[in-house]
């Protein structure tokens, strides 16, 4: 599935763990037509569904940046994996807490 806007490929990306079909953003597409690719950090990310493994593998930003890690860990909770307007299987919230 293609999403055509930043924001609707930020919430459906996730939802890739579930269905089994990949979510893309339209600038992959066009970015691999010119034989261009970059890795969705983002998306795999939000795919991990638990805040205190984003927390972990993203630790050495947070040091380099000063970040206090409880603040990085809500940012998280809240931006991350709060930005999810279409539920996903499971038990994913019970991970946010």
């Amino acid at each position: 599935m293609v999403a055509v806007y930043h924001s609707d490929h930020r919430e459906l990306c996730a939802h890739e763990r579930d269905w089994p079909f990949r979510i893309i953003n339209i600038l992959e597409v066009v970015g691999e037509s010119m034989g261009l690719h970059r890795h969705d950090r983002y998306k795999e990310l939000k795919v991990m569904q638990d805040a205190d493994q984003i927390v972990n593998e993203c630790g050495d930003l947070i040091a380099k940046h000063s970040l206090d890690p409880q603040d990085a860990r809500d940012a998280v909770v809240r931006v991350l994996l709060g930005e999810q307007p279409l539920p996903l299987r499971g038990s994913e919230k019970a991970k946010m807490s």
